[in-house]
């Protein structure tokens, strides 16, 4: 052991500072990859127990109920995948890899996480989740993991990306989160600000500078996939004939487009004569209680094959 210097920082035999043993390859890439370092290295277990204390609702109603939504901090990260030409996956009958793909982020993330409940939004080909800081290299390690493996495991290249809360902010964005009761212990997030559009336009971009991108450039390990269960279920009509209905508010002001989205779900309501959630094909009852319930992306196939998630 050589000498200290009067701050009490170690030196060698020729008095250079020591700066200890390097940090693996591993560390050292993730840093590489995603442009970002976490400042806040003490991350509290309250911050980090922030989706597992919000509130719940349980009237769909409440999703466009903009203010009772709640910013996520500033020093977490969305993380983010997505299935490189699904579209031409999916024309080729692919639909259940390519959901395979988007429900194997979820899975490995949360893995990561361990007995930290985060928010994450299954897109089909992808998936979206918020990570707090603390979790963040291990979030994209396992995004790493499953990128390197996703050729082998389902014949499909997997882009993936991480970007901070703050800098969605710092782009006009935000991300804010509410808690849906599916069942009893069973939640759906549910994302708003605009923030996951911009993680999404990002993974897209495949400019060599960009800075969210993460990419797998050495040997990774076997991703962890342990509890993955896609529950395939097909769904018969009722009333013969079933369709999905996407509705995007353009208007940036959250108060116009709540009142666009409540002129949309009275218009059904009226149309339909009934509840929304009555007209649901699918419920949750196979779902099992918490605590012993883990997250389960579930998947549903119309007769004619059409992917419904």
């Amino acid at each position: 052991m050589g000498p200290q210097d009067p701050h009490g920082r170690r030196r060698d035999r020729e008095g250079r500072r020591s700066v200890g043993r390097p940090r693996p390859a591993r560390q050292r890439q993730t840093d590489l990859v995603t442009g970002y370092r976490s400042r806040v290295s003490d991350m509290t277990s309250t911050n980090d127990r922030f989706y597992e204390d919000l509130p719940t609702f349980d009237d769909f109603e409440g999703v466009i109920d903009f203010a009772a939504y709640t910013p996520v901090s500033d020093d977490w990260v969305l993380v983010m995948s997505d299935v490189v030409d699904s579209t031409a996956a999916i024309r080729a009958g692919r639909y259940k890899d390519v959901n395979m793909g988007g429900a194997a982020t979820i899975t490995a993330v949360l893995n990561a996480c361990e007995t930290t409940q985060v928010p994450f939004v299954f897109g089909g080909d992808g998936g979206t989740l918020v990570v707090p800081g603390s979790l963040r290299e291990k979030a994209c390690d396992a995004l790493l993991d499953l990128q390197g493996g996703s050729v082998a495991l389902y014949d499909l290249e997997l882009r993936v990306d991480a970007v901070p809360v703050s800098m969605i902010r710092e782009r006009g964005q935000d991300v804010s989160v509410r808690k849906f009761t599916l069942s009893p212990g069973n939640h759906l997030a549910i994302l708003a600000g605009g923030g996951a559009e911009l993680a999404d336009d990002l993974v897209k971009d495949p400019a060599p500078d960009n800075p969210w991108l993460l990419r797998a450039e050495t040997e990774r390990e076997p991703p962890d996939l342990e509890g993955l269960s896609c529950r395939w279920q097909p769904l018969n009509s009722r009333d013969g004939q079933m369709m999905t209905l996407m509705v995007k508010g353009l208007d940036r002001d959250s108060e116009a487009e709540a009142a666009l989205l409540r002129r949309v779900l009275d218009n059904i309501v009226r149309i339909l004569g009934h509840d929304l959630t009555n007209s649901a094909p699918c419920g949750f009852a196979f779902l099992p209680p918490a605590p012993t319930a883990k997250p389960v992306v579930s998947l549903a196939a119309d007769r004619s094959g059409a992917g419904l998630v």
